[in-house]
């Protein structure tokens, strides 16, 4: 099946990237999240994609605050894979964008983040620019070529009579499989360092970021709070990195990413494993809960979904989850989205203000371009 036909016969679905294809779901219920919260995470013995739970949470501002009544659960009976592919001739048409308040109030912002981290506040804070799209056109069929054309693994696009959501994202947030020894291996992969290529080598793009102390000193500072999230969850000493350093290109971006497993506790519930996660590291900052306050007063608006997060809880006990950066959301008779910058001491203004506008361009590419 062609994602594109169904999305044209069908007012109500779910698609998730899987690799090159995806799957996509029509029969689906919306239920209450609580006996979600309430399950052990462990393995059974369905098929995988078999049916489950796609768990969509909005950003929470303090670590382990979540409310069910937030979170919208939607209850998946069947899944048929699909090829998300479509004809791109009519969807050349770049997309252009609105932004909420100025560059100058955005980089004063980032001004003030400095000092507070100067001021011993907190080390690091990912900080938001919002924007909707310039039209109110319907551009689902464009958004569509930019799903073939940039080919996210986190990809997720829900779309209900009263909610809507298109997520380009990269960023690989939790995922649990299990061992056949019985244990069950929690991993997350936290994006710190994004450039845009605009056809420069990459090779010397990746040295380029490697060699950047800003770069490195914030990626390791989200890795050290990604550690600490699993200490909570995971059994002593099982908390490893595998790796602090890899990339990924994603479309027009590349991306720096690390990676952090551990072994889960026994009897770890959902509702356990969301207190300690949420909200994500990378999107956040450090410590948490200052650098929180200080977003909340900063920022021009409520975060809502962006940067939130969606969890697929497989009845055969796998999860996946991403979280929710290159984000639209359709609200109001509009697209809207978020996207920022992690910014330490070292920070210099007009480059974080740059990356805001090298994430966002994942939008306003051409959809035909090459990744």
């Amino acid at each position: 099946m062609k994602i594109e036909h169904f999305i044209q016969q069908n007012k109500s679905f779910i698609f998730i990237q899987k690799g090159e294809n995806g799957f996509i779901c029509s029969d689906f219920n919306i239920e209450p999240p609580d006996e979600l919260l309430s399950r052990t995470i462990e393995p059974t013995s369905k098929t995988p994609w078999s049916g489950g739970h796609l768990l969509v949470s909005p950003y929470f501002y303090g670590q382990g605050d979540f409310e069910s009544s937030k979170l919208k659960n939607f209850r998946i009976n069947h899944w048929q894979k699909c090829n998300p592919s479509s004809t791109q001739d009519n969807f050349q048409k770049k997309l252009s964008l609105d932004f909420f308040g100025s560059k100058h109030q955005y980089q004063k912002s980032i001004e003030d983040c400095i000092e507070n981290i100067k001021n011993g506040d907190f080390y690091q804070a990912n900080l938001l620019r919002f924007f909707s799209l310039k039209t109110k056109s319907d551009v689902r069929l464009q958004l569509l070529a930019l799903l073939q054309t940039h080919k996210p693994a986190m990809a997720l696009w829900i779309q209900t009579e009263d909610f809507e959501l298109f997520s380009l994202s990269p960023e690989s947030f939790i995922k649990i499989h299990h061992l056949p020894t019985g244990k069950s291996i929690v991993e997350s992969f936290p994006i710190k360092g994004t450039i845009k290529i605009d056809g420069e080598n990459l090779k010397t793009l990746k040295k380029n970021i490697e060699n950047d102390q800003k770069e490195v000193s914030e990626l390791n500072m989200i890795i050290d709070l990604v550690r600490n999230d699993f200490h909570k969850i995971c059994d002593a000493g099982s908390v490893k990195v595998p790796a602090s350093g890899k990339f990924l290109t994603i479309g027009n971006l590349l991306h720096r990413y690390a990676e952090v497993t551990g072994t889960l506790k026994k009897n770890i519930t959902t509702g356990d494993l969301l207190k300690s996660v949420l909200p994500a590291a990378s999107v956040t900052g450090c410590p948490k809960i200052s650098a929180n306050q200080f977003i909340q007063k900063h920022e021009t608006h409520k975060r809502d979904f962006f940067m939130g997060n969606a969890f697929y809880f497989d009845d055969s006990g796998y999860v996946d989850s991403s979280v929710l950066i290159r984000t639209l959301h359709f609200k109001d008779n509009l697209w809207h989205g978020a996207a920022g910058s992690g910014i330490v001491v070292s920070s210099i203004p007009h480059k974080e203000v740059a990356e805001t506008e090298a994430k966002i361009s994942i939008f306003t590419s051409e959809p035909s371009s090459k990744p």
